[in-house]
């Protein structure tokens, strides 16, 4: 085989590199995701902790305005469950894509192999 690859597998490998570019941003978001979530658990613990006569802020842009503290508790919980559900589906969405992406590579190694060879293109 000469060092032009087949147009079919040139194709394929441009797929490649775009599944890869998805799942590193599927991956970062779900990174901020996990981080959000867990300043928010943070947030919950200090104020769950907190005794109810305790005055408590809501920050709201570059201003601080007091906030009952079962109104906080309530607004995080929902933030909670919205980080945990965001999470969830970029999961779910990663694995499809690693699914997707060893899927194309076997393809690929099997186009330039002729069916023979096993290993990861790229690593």
């Amino acid at each position: 085989m000469g060092s032009e690859l087949p147009r079919g597998v040139r194709e394929q490998l441009q797929r490649l590199q775009q599944l890869r570019e998805q799942l590193q941003a599927i991956i970062i978001r779900k990174q901020q995701w996990q981080l959000n979530l867990g300043e928010i658990e943070r947030a919950l613990k200090e104020l769950e902790s907190a005794s109810d006569d305790a005055e408590t802020f809501k920050l709201v842009g570059p201003v601080m305005i007091a906030t009952p503290k079962d109104k906080l508790i309530n607004e995080l919980k929902e933030r909670k469950e919205l980080a945990e559900a965001s999470i969830a589906t970029l999961d779910k969405q990663e694995k499809l894509l690693r699914k997707q992406l060893e899927d194309l590579e076997k393809r690929i190694r099997e186009r330039l192999t002729g069916g023979a060879g096993s290993g990861t293109i790229g690593g």
